[in-house]
């Protein structure tokens, strides 16, 4: 039996989460200077191939969390419970 391998804090961004950032970018120059870097490094937003990379090594596990920036930064408090539902149902 392989070493078990636990990685507490690796970041995410759910895909139909992402994607829902993508459409904030578009007032917001900072966040898209951000996401343009982001989109080059699919395991952040692809659980397929963030899965994929994980069972290159036996054992080894993930906790996911939500990266930055935080849902606050990202919308009116009237938005932000849909972003919440995106990460959430994105990680489930």
């Amino acid at each position: 039996m392989a070493e078990r391998k636990l990685d507490i804090f690796p970041h995410i961004f759910p895909l139909e989460y992402f994607e829902r950032m993508k459409k904030i970018a578009e007032g917001n120059p900072g966040l898209a200077a951000s996401l343009k870097r982001w989109m080059h490094i699919p395991v952040l937003w692809d659980l397929d191939k963030r899965i994929k990379m994980m069972k290159r090594w036996p054992g080894y596990q993930q906790v996911l969390t939500l990266s930055m920036p935080a849902i606050e930064f990202l919308g009116t408090p009237e938005e932000t419970p849909e972003l919440a539902r995106l990460a959430n149902d994105g990680m489930a």
